[in-house]
């Protein structure tokens, strides 16, 4: 049964292009160091990428699928998600879409409403807005 409810929504939660696209506006409005807005901008594209991986995955889902996008982003990008920036948590915020899709491996239980518990509360106001996608396909809306 959780198959079938996987497949039903998985390809409006997961290859959210016109979300994407926000992100990439986002990014280029609230960046602007260039080095630094190409960094950004080539997450949300590699975000992309295991979106659209997990949309098109066989059931049931590889656990490894969670570790499509951090291995697709550029090492010296790392450090941008390490400082914490506004722009750096709303990837991740999206990216918990992806864990929770795998929720069900052990070693992967939790970590999706952990970082968007951590996430949301260390968000700036102005951009707690930008969460909310996350948090409806997660379905923590109404905990957080």
């Amino acid at each position: 049964m959780r198959t079938n409810a996987y497949r039903s929504d998985r390809n409006t939660c997961l290859a959210n292009e016109p979300r994407l696209s926000d992100l990439k506006n986002l990014v280029l409005n609230q960046i602007s160091e260039p080095e630094e807005q190409v960094k950004y901008l080539d997450a949300v594209d590699k975000l992309g990428t295991a979106f659209r991986f997990m949309s098109v995955a066989k059931q049931p889902l590889e656990p490894g699928a969670a570790f499509v996008w951090p291995i697709l982003l550029q090492r010296d990008t790392i450090h941008l998600f390490m400082q914490r920036s506004p722009i750096s948590l709303l990837l991740l915020a999206h990216y918990c879409v992806i864990l929770h899709h795998l929720d069900g491996y052990w070693f992967l239980h939790g970590w999706y409403k952990a970082l968007l518990l951590e996430i949301t509360e260390i968000m700036p106001s102005e951009l707690q807005p930008w969460v909310l996608w996350p948090k409806n396909v997660c379905g923590l809306v109404d905990l957080l």
